[in-house]
């Protein structure tokens, strides 16, 4: 069960990571560089080089350009760039997947899709595209104004470095204005005689646009107007900056807001832990004080999920062997098969052993006898209603566990709330590191640190439970060296290895160690008829039959699948997902 808690634990983990933390982009574009120039009657030829890194297989790429307050686009070249040479592609309207050296052209409203078709995986690739964008600059009243979106919102594709070049039909850098518009890293710069911007480590869904304002006779032949003046530009752009400068206030407040409550919640955590681990905190040496009393008089399947084993077929197994003890049923082998038996009997049964009776001998078997082929049977043609029983009897067993004095109910209240905390920790810590507030880091590490103690805290065991649980891996140690130190019977010892899914050549050691000869009543003597491999036939046979061909165990067998609780069913296996890209 302990088992079961911390993967649910790592699991938490792991949904509240980002998921970008692990994957890896099937398409990057490397390198994004742009060289436009300015013609003097508001023209915007473009020239762009676009470096694409494929980590997936993909059919080609695709273009989309905005064409909002823009007349139309014109002279669209494309071209693959192989070893520094220009592989012109052609226009093909009929062009599908597959295909290569073409491209294709679709016109929505106002966007421009391109499909460049290139075959690409694993590999790099730089694709060159001119064109000409008619009358792209603005003649105001008393300025000129180049206002051009580079990248769109639209873009979905992380971009490790872009840059773009733009030439304006003369330069007097007095007499020119820039800004630049997008991701708080970027920077526009007069280069030379021309004008740069650079951004590096662009995210999908982010726009980069320059407005750079100019004489009117930069553009005289422009005939794209608006009455906008220079003043009138500028208290925008001004506006925009202070807007700029007073969300730079905002994030350092709420920076500092989430350091301070990271640090608090930290320190609050902290006290809390400290104080609920001394509260909790068990004299581990009371095992050692006690007088080790006798185990429990406790059902297999109930051990094996006490000892963390869950409930598997061991544990059925286990506890039909424990009713042919107590005489409730007897067992034999028919024809290959094994059959077995009720039992006139007069004792106390559990909850979940009357249940296990009456879903074997009245549900599949004819109310006297069933037999592992009638199991099977079930299981095939009746699957659901045979899960569900399946899932009713692990229920009833975990229910009995807890009706006993093993576990810390107090414990168990304090780790859910715990783990309910941790996950507010994480949270909280995670959206302070999201705005820079580094002191989330700490309040992190402390909720998860706090989060699998909580999930501890879930199957906290009793003084009681604590001191039974030593004494059951004594026992398991103990039946190993051939030497148990109670005063349980023979029967009952090697019914509780078998739950505790000791393997088959101990379990026959400790048989021969009793006595050469010795079989525990009639069930033991069938248990140990072997397989090729050393196995048990009778184990082999309950498998199959509750979980179909399981193939043969082994002398070194501890029971089928090794894990916890019973299948209930497969969902067809396989999986799903998808990439990007055409």
């Amino acid at each position: 069960m302990e088992k079961r808690y911390i993967i649910l634990a790592t699991i938490i983990m792991l949904i509240l990571i980002p998921v970008d933390t692990f994957a890896e982009d099937s398409l990057l574009v490397h390198k994004w560089n742009i060289h436009s120039t300015l013609e003097e009657n508001g023209d915007l030829t473009i020239v762009e080089d676009i470096s694409y890194d494929f980590n997936e297989k993909f059919n080609g790429i695709y273009r989309d350009i905005v064409l909002k307050d823009i007349d139309k686009i014109e002279a669209l070249s494309v071209y693959e760039i192989v070893n520094g040479k220009e592989i012109e592609y052609s226009r093909d309207q009929k062009a599908k997947k597959g295909d290569s050296k073409v491209y294709s052209i679709d016109e929505k409203g106002s966007t421009m899709n391109m499909m460049i078709f290139s075959p690409s995986k694993n590999e790099e690739k730089t694709f060159r595209l001119k064109y000409i964008l008619k009358n792209v600059a603005t003649r105001h009243t008393d300025t000129g104004e180049l206002y051009y979106k580079f990248l769109g919102e639209e873009n979905d594709t992380p971009i490790k470095y872009f840059s773009a070049n733009i030439i304006l039909p003369e330069f007097h850098k007095d007499e020119i204005k820039i800004f630049g518009h997008g991701p708080s890293n970027g920077e526009i710069n007069f280069v030379n005689e021309y004008i740069k911007l650079e951004v590096e480590d662009v995210e999908p869904n982010t726009f980069i646009e320059a407005r750079v304002l100019f004489p009117l006779d930069y553009i005289a032949n422009s005939n794209r107007t608006d009455s906008k003046s220079l003043d009138g530009i500028l208290a925008e752009e001004k506006s925009l900056v202070e807007e700029i400068e007073k969300d730079a206030v905002r994030k350092e407040k709420r920076k500092n807001i989430l350091n301070n409550i990271s640090l608090g919640m930290t320190a609050f955590g902290v006290a809390i832990t400290w104080f609920i681990f001394n509260k909790f905190r068990r004299n581990t040496s009371i095992y050692e004080e006690t007088d080790r009393p006798n185990p429990d008089d406790i059902s297999p399947a109930e051990l094996s999920a006490f000892m963390g084993l869950g409930i598997n077929a061991r544990s059925s197994l286990a506890t039909l062997f424990d009713l042919s003890r107590r005489n409730f049923i007897s067992v034999e082998e028919i024809d290959k098969e094994f059959s077995f038996t009720r039992e006139d009997s007069s004792g106390d049964l559990l909850e979940h052993e009357a249940f296990l009776l009456d879903w074997f001998f009245n549900d599949i078997g004819d109310g006297n006898t069933v037999s592992t082929k009638e199991i099977s049977n079930s299981r095939e043609n009746q699957g659901r209603s045979f899960y569900s029983q399946q899932s009713k009897w692990i229920k009833l067993v975990n229910e009995q566990l807890k009706s006993r004095d093993y576990y810390d109910t107090k414990a168990k209240k304090i780790g859910i709330y715990m783990i309910i905390l941790s996950i507010l920790g994480i949270t909280l810590g995670g959206a302070g590191v999201g705005f820079t507030a580094y002191y989330g880091i700490l309040l992190i590490l402390l909720s998860i640190l706090t989060l699998i103690y909580g999930v501890f805290l879930l199957q906290r065991k009793t003084d009681r439970g604590y001191i039974l649980k030593n004494i059951w891996k004594d026992f398991q140690k103990d039946i190993k060296k051939f030497n148990i130190k109670n005063e349980l019977s023979e029967d009952q010892n090697l019914i509780y290895a078998i739950a505790l899914g000791l393997p088959m050549n101990i379990l026959n050691q400790y048989r021969t160690s009793v006595a050469t000869s010795y079989y525990p009543l009639y069930w033991g003597h069938l248990y140990f008829l072997t397989n090729s491999k050393g196995g048990s036939r009778l184990e082999d046979k309950y498998n199959s039959s509750l979980y179909g061909n399981t193939g043969s165990s082994t002398s070194s067998s501890s029971g089928f699948g090794g894990g916890g609780g019973f299948t209930g069913g497969g969902g067809g296996g396989a999986g799903g997902g998808g990439t990007g890209g055409f």
